[in-house]
């Protein structure tokens, strides 16, 4: 896995009790690989806080923020928008700063570059509190259909 390749050993995993987490199949895997398993208490997302709220920002910011042609179009897209949210998203838990501006550990350097600002898919008047939701550029959309001026932060707002 990803993980194994970076010398990342899992010990445990925390689910929610979704019957894909309680089937014989998930814990033969998680038995093979001797990763133990934690559920959350049941009706309580609060216990997975973080994977909760970034679900909701991919469904904000990737799967539903525009329309895709196809399911194909927005599958291509999903690595484009995780390079994006990992290396140049700002975060509200960073005081609007992307991951990489505070963790040196953290650069991808191939990644790395500086968002110019016809590419900032927020509004930097509004840092803080909340940003305009917007899709960052999809190379592979934007290969398939020409339209890298459709980016909402390239519009005029008229």
């Amino acid at each position: 896995t990803a993980f194994t390749a970076r010398g990342v050993k899992i010990q445990r995993v925390l689910t929610d009790n979704g019957s894909c987490y309680r089937s014989r199949a998930f814990a033969a895997v998680l038995a093979e690989a001797g990763i133990k398993h934690k559920r959350t208490r049941p009706y309580r997302p609060q216990t997975n806080g973080k994977v909760e709220r970034f679900n909701r920002i991919l469904q904000e910011e990737w799967a539903y923020a525009k329309a895709y042609n196809s399911e194909a179009e927005r599958q291509a897209c999903y690595p484009d928008f995780i390079e994006y949210y990992n290396q140049r998203r700002p975060h509200t838990a960073l005081k609007g700063a992307s991951p990489p501006a505070v963790s040196p550990t953290n650069r991808v350097s191939t990644a790395r570059r500086r968002i110019v600002p016809s590419e900032r898919p927020y509004d930097s008047s509004s840092f803080g509190n909340s940003f305009r939701r917007a899709t960052p550029l999809c190379s592979a959309s934007n290969r398939a259909s020409g339209d890298e001026d459709d980016h909402p932060s390239n519009l005029d707002g008229s």
